[in-house]
């Protein structure tokens, strides 16, 4: 081989390492850690999960920074939604220590995602047992309550919630929706009026009341008009590249509601069509299956209005 082939041979060695070997380029493992978080707050998750796994294995770091550390690869592991792997990784810091308030709030929320309300429930008491004055304890464990169809428990941690955070309008929608499964519609109409005025610039907050005029099963609260206005509003606030089903949903309620039948099957079309593409970080919002959002499109394809099951 050549000289020419020996550079070559040679740069295609470099580049290996330097593919396989990212970590060593870093004098300790606190170096490679701090370098890791540097790459996740650039977006480069890959990077960043190297050098969070090669800090942990070289048995350098002290417990302290090793749970730090541990979480930081946690978080990017959901950021990329492997919530089992995540799972994993906030147990083991939890392993380490019990109390840890950064896994017992993460472990707890992934769980309410994974529909194990029971242990969510458990791993957020346990949270709010270290963290009593975090609002956000009382508001994730007040939803998985609320999944579980426990109302009174639910009402009981959104409402410390809004104690300790009188200006939190997200929990204003949520207190305000679980009134509504529970027939307060009154109670429900006050709370989304002050997450109006908290927080203006929510379109959850707007799609909240619009859906109460739209679809109350007490047809005293229901008023077309105003549905249609309040969810076209919160349309428009709507910032995702892709609009959300459950706003979508309640404007072609609003829609049917106030006999636009056309503009209703249009509208439920697009939130069938958008069904599951829903953030789980917007906590405010109603669940609604796709099987349900094709049974509303044929209630207004037969010129039929919303009616609940």
């Amino acid at each position: 081989m050549g000289r020419a082939g020996n550079l070559i041979l040679f740069t295609s060695l470099c580049f290996a390492v330097v593919l396989t070997c990212i970590p060593f380029c870093f004098a300790d493992a606190v170096d490679a850690a701090n370098a890791g978080m540097e790459a996740n707050k650039k977006g480069d998750k890959e990077k960043a999960k190297v050098l969070f796994r090669s800090a942990l294995k070289s048995n350098e770091l002290s417990k302290e920074n090793y749970i730090v550390v541990n979480n930081e690869l946690c978080g990017v592991l959901w950021s990329e939604s492997k919530r089992d792997q995540a799972l994993d990784c906030y147990s083991e810091t939890l392993y380490l220590s019990p109390d840890d308030p950064v896994a017992r709030l993460k472990r707890g929320t992934l769980y309410h995602q994974t529909g194990e309300y029971d242990k969510a429930v458990k791993d957020l008491t346990r949270y709010i047992s270290v963290a009593p004055r975090d609002h956000m304890g009382y508001i994730y464990r007040g939803i998985s309550f609320r999944a579980s169809k426990k109302y009174d428990q639910a009402i009981s941690d959104l409402s410390h919630a809004l104690w300790l955070r009188p200006g939190h309008g997200e929990g204003y929608i949520l207190r305000g929706n679980t009134y509504f499964r529970t027939g307060n519609y009154n109670l429900a109409m006050a709370d989304f009026k002050k997450a109006v005025k908290t927080g203006p610039e929510n379109p959850y907050a707007y799609q909240a009341m619009a859906w109460l005029f739209a679809a109350c099963p007490n047809r005293d609260f229901r008023d077309g008009a105003a549905a249609v206005e309040l969810a076209e509003k919160a349309l428009r606030l709507e910032t995702a590249d892709t609009p959300d089903p459950v706003i979508l949903a309640t404007l072609a309620a609003a829609y049917a509601e106030s006999g636009m039948f056309r503009k209703a099957v249009a509208t439920q079309k697009q939130a069938v069509a958008q069904a599951g593409r829903g953030k789980f970080s917007d906590i405010s919002k109603f669940d609604v299956s796709k099987e349900e959002l094709g049974r509303r499109l044929e209630l207004y394809r037969n010129s039929r209005v919303y009616e609940p099951e």
